[in-house]
């Protein structure tokens, strides 16, 4: 993120985990977030969503979920999809 006269770090992981019959699960983490909010949208891959923490926000781009972090320096979500 670079804002005037600075610029900070964010840390983004993504972890795919081929759990094998076509059963993927993808936990993305941030850290070092400095933002009032924070938004975490994972991509379903064109797959059926099979497990999540919750339905998500209702405005999610099309084939993703949304998730909103507020105030928080660090989120994590892990959701399974599978085809």
């Amino acid at each position: 993120m670079t804002q005037p006269g600075q610029t900070d770090w964010v840390d983004v992981r993504i972890d795919r985990n081929d759990l094998g019959d076509g059963l993927v699960e993808k936990t993305i983490t941030v850290g070092g977030n400095l933002l009032e909010t924070l938004l975490i949208q994972p991509w379903l891959e064109e797959k059926a969503l099979m497990n999540s923490p919750d339905e998500g926000d209702s405005e999610a781009p099309t084939g993703h979920l949304s998730y909103t972090f507020d105030n928080a320096a660090e989120a994590q979500v892990t959701i399974r999809v599978q085809e």
